[in-house]
């Protein structure tokens, strides 16, 4: 977990950490030269838990860095993502350890997520999706998982977050990583993700949705090279925009080349290809009836 100027929800991420069922970790906390409080509140901690590990930033390096810096501190085999302002429940490493031990040929475990508001009351669940391979689709368009919702195979590379990329470095990484039934999602709530205005993601919201639209675009590109900008742009409006136009629905022969070229990059099964072209054709008839049914009724 890295810290920078997070005293306000860092008691409560700490806690959630140590109060968890599985008991067997080290909890390397890193932070990034802050200003406040934290690093007193860490190192109270610290000295309650041996568990824990503090490390210090000599100066800000960013989230990037100092997650790599906590990777290459860590002696287990898993690496189990937080953020310092968010909740893990009880059973969340315990759930996500045995998913590993059942399938050894996973990278990643991801879960489901309730949004919380700043005071930690409830709000609602986070989106759900069909399955892994929808999931990983969907991926090519936007991010999926949340970062504390996240343990991933420490062994699975050396190159971790990108320290070029400022916001969105984790849906960078979780495209590098994804392969076909490589990546488990637990359909079960074991992680409470905060909506809060101080957070990175709604301070720097512009910069982060075009950091993640640049990993997007490649990873569009990866999928169709023959793309071009034009094409890719009007192709990613169609899992990312709010409302669809006539105009976006024209790209939608364009979608389903890429999605040719989806099966080809990830060696997708003919019995998989048929189940998620099913998938992806009620999204474009879903768009479709969106357009065309009448917004207003009058009676």
């Amino acid at each position: 977990m890295s810290v920078f100027n997070g005293e306000r929800y860092l008691k409560s991420a700490i806690e959630s950490i140590l109060t968890q069922t599985f008991k067997d970790f080290e909890f390397i906390i890193i932070d990034d030269c802050s200003t406040d409080s934290s690093l007193d509140v860490i190192k109270e901690f610290a000295s309650r838990d041996g568990r824990i590990s503090c490390v210090t930033n000599e100066k800000n390096r960013g989230l990037a860095w100092s997650l790599n810096r906590g990777i290459s501190c860590a002696r287990g085999n898993f690496i189990a993502r937080m953020d310092a302002d968010d909740i893990s429940l009880p059973e969340r490493l315990a759930r996500q350890i045995e998913a590993f031990q059942q399938n050894p040929d996973l990278d990643m475990v991801a879960c489901a997520f309730k949004y919380i508001d700043e005071s930690g009351s409830l709000l609602r669940q986070g989106p759900g999706l069909v399955n892994d391979l929808y999931r990983l689709w969907i991926l090519q368009f936007h991010n999926v998982y949340i970062h504390s919702s996240v343990m991933f195979r420490k062994s699975v590379g050396t190159d971790y977050y990108d320290e070029k990329i400022d916001t969105a470095q984790d849906y960078d990484y979780w495209c590098r990583i994804a392969k076909k039934d490589n990546i488990k999602y637990l359909d079960i709530p074991l992680v409470h993700y905060r909506v809060s205005t101080h957070q990175v993601s709604q301070l720097r919201l512009v910069e982060q949705k075009r950091s993640a639209q640049v990993t997007s675009f490649q990873n569009l590109r990866l999928c169709n090279p023959r793309l071009s900008h034009f094409e890719i742009q009007n192709v990613y409006r169609l899992y990312n925009s709010r409302y669809i136009t006539l105009k976006d629905v024209k790209f939608i022969p364009t979608l389903f080349s890429t999605l040719l070229g989806f099966f080809q990059r990830y060696e997708i099964s003919i019995r998989d290809r048929a189940s998620l072209i099913l998938l992806v054709s009620k999204d474009m008839f879903y768009w479709l009836w969106r357009n065309y049914s009448p917004r207003y009724s009058v009676m």
